[in-house]
């Protein structure tokens, strides 16, 4: 039973450490303006960046998502061995 614990314990680890991570960032501002006696409007940007990285591999996608999603920017970029490979969509 000992060593079924053991090895169980290992490949928890070893799966753990290989796991990935995404980040997510971005901004956002709103601007409202009554204009007196005319009508009002409503002005606003929203901008955000989805870094996902596993390894020596990092993949980033810029977007403005103002009233619809657009894709302004798209990275991948890997390392394999002394070579390093990057991609801009």
């Amino acid at each position: 039973m000992k060593k079924l614990i053991a090895l169980f314990a290992t490949t928890a680890v070893a799966s753990g450490s290989a796991m990935g991570a995404i980040a997510l960032s971005g901004t956002a501002s709103v601007s409202y303006d009554d204009k007196g006696a005319a009508a009002s409007s409503t002005t606003y940007d929203a901008d955000m960046t989805v870094t996902g990285t596993a390894g020596a591999t990092t993949f980033t996608q810029s977007m403005d998502i103002d009233s619809a999603i657009a894709v302004t920017a798209t990275t991948l970029a890997t390392t394999v061995g002394p070579l390093t490979v990057t991609a801009d969509m």
